[in-house]
């Protein structure tokens, strides 16, 4: 079942100007599942129930050189069978189902880094995803 699509809810991207990095800069990028619950949501054939995952992600920099934090919320559509397993299983173990845990948390990263990295690049830190060019 796929990934209906993810919103943000909350941005925060700031730069600590007093801190001037002598060296390498380490870049901790995290993402964390802060809830799971079940949802209706107006589609084409109607209301379809769906799971709504709320997560944040956070790129820390050491040395402190700026502070990247984003909140939002995976919409993700799946039988009835699943919706209950991935519910059931967020209640009683506050993990994400292991047959859709891989989906999410690809969508999520992905779409999360983007944009992280314009963040980034508009506060004037280095991008939380390194780019590496091979030289041919």
């Amino acid at each position: 079942m796929p990934v209906l699509g993810i919103r943000m809810n909350k941005l925060e991207a700031s730069r600590n100007p007093t801190v001037v990095p002598e060296g390498p800069i380490r870049i901790a990028p995290s993402q964390r599942i802060l809830d799971i619950k079940e949802n209706q949501i107006n589609s084409v054939s109607g209301k379809a129930k769906v799971i709504e995952i709320d997560f944040e992600f956070n790129v820390i920099y050491d040395p402190p050189v700026g502070d990247i934090r984003l909140n939002g919320t995976v919409i993700y559509q799946a039988t009835e069978d699943i919706r209950k397993k991935i519910i059931k299983t967020w209640k009683d173990k506050k993990r994400i189902a292991p047959e859709v845990e891989k989906e999410i948390i690809a969508n999520l990263t992905s779409r999360a880094f983007l944009i992280a990295m314009n963040c980034a690049r508009e506060i004037g830190v280095p991008s939380p995803m390194p780019f590496s060019f091979s030289e041919k």
